[in-house]
């Protein structure tokens, strides 16, 4: 551990946050600086709980991506040519760009305009993946697998409402837990 010293004469002891490693949000390094006898501050580490807004302590990246792979497994058993009934197509499901009945790939281009994907992007499993981050990111930038599961099946508009076709979706994703 190394300490950095500073010459002060005006501070006895402050807590503050130590920027650029971490951030406050991530829970955090911070730096106790201390006045001893002589007239300089001493900078120590100080161990604080991580500020959390959920119980799953893995970072948003690594949840986004274990929520995608169990929407996959659910909608196409994680087959990349997998068609649906109503034209649904690849992996998570999505739906053709129609401007009439805009789907999850609509709304991935109205978020992301400077990188369009059209209607043969669906089957490509990076793409896919990139449409699903960026909508949850979206939508719920810190949100939980529940709120992901029912965004995806039912919508921006419909995923706030808890209603029974939400919950069954997410009784099929909780079993796959």
């Amino acid at each position: 551990m190394s300490i950095v010293s500073i010459p002060c004469r005006a501070v006895k002891s402050l807590i503050v946050p130590l920027a650029g490693v971490g951030g406050v949000l991530a829970g955090a390094l911070y730096v106790q600086v201390v006045r001893p006898h002589r007239p300089e501050l001493v900078f120590r580490p100080v161990q604080t709980e991580p500020r959390r807004s959920e119980p799953d302590h893995s970072d948003p990246p690594a949840r986004i991506q274990r929520a995608f792979k169990l929407i996959a497994q659910i909608e196409s058993s994680g087959d990349p040519k997998a068609r649906g009934p109503r034209g649904e197509l690849g992996i998570v499901q999505l739906m053709p760009l129609n401007p009439d009945n805009p789907g999850m790939l609509d709304d991935y281009n109205r978020i992301m305009p400077h990188t369009p994907y059209t209607n043969y992007d669906r089957a490509n499993p990076e793409k896919s993946y990139k449409v699903f981050r960026v909508i949850c990111r979206y939508y719920y930038p810190f949100g939980t697998l529940e709120q992901w599961a029912r965004l995806w099946h039912r919508g921006p508009n419909k995923a706030r409402q808890y209603d029974e076709h939400g919950d069954r979706y997410w009784a099929k994703v909780q079993t796959m837990l």
